[in-house]
């Protein structure tokens, strides 16, 4: 009886084991757009990594039928000829080192709908020259903006943003 029991069990944990993998399998997957990999859900997608060697890079709004709602962990990382970028007004964050040494990058204007931006997102971008952050903005991590010393940041009085560079400009 005992072993009966327990092949039963074995045999739902398995079954149980198999649809989630099914679930998340087809919620999420990668695609390839033009020079951009997202990976892409049910609701939302995710900019991965850029691949192409453009002066000037639009990222998507749309992807797959979904917005495209964050730039990922180091999805820029050394892009030395990007000089403009256009992030969709659908982007709620920014990840860690997304930007990381893109050092002919001049401006950066974060729209409005941006909660957060990683740690070391826009780590020695030693070419930018103005940096406009929304009141939206509840979060940044550390070293965001090191190394950016040539940048004039634009603020909303009294926001986090201000908050901010008032601390790094003291430190």
């Amino acid at each position: 009886m005992k072993k009966r029991l327990f092949k039963t069990a074995l045999f739902f944990m398995s079954v149980t084991a198999l649809i989630c993998i099914m679930i998340f399998s087809a919620s999420a997957k990668t695609v390839n757009y033009g020079d951009f990999v997202f990976d892409v859900k049910t609701s939302s997608a995710t900019l991965l990594e850029y691949k192409g060697k453009a002066a000037d890079v639009t990222i998507p709004s749309k992807v797959s039928g979904v917005y495209v709602t964050e730039i990922g962990n180091e999805a820029f990382w050394c892009v030395k000829t990007m000089k403009t970028l256009s992030i969709p007004s659908t982007v709620t964050k920014i990840g860690t080192a997304a930007f990381n040494e893109c050092t002919s990058l001049t401006k950066v204007v974060i729209p409005g709908k941006v909660k957060s931006i990683g740690e070391s997102a826009f780590w020695y971008c030693t070419g930018l020259k103005t940096i406009v952050l929304p009141q939206s903005v509840t979060a940044i991590g550390k070293n965001a903006f090191k190394g950016c010393s040539k940048a004039t940041a634009y603020v909303t009085k009294g926001s986090y943003a201000e908050k901010y560079i008032k601390k790094q400009c003291q430190d």
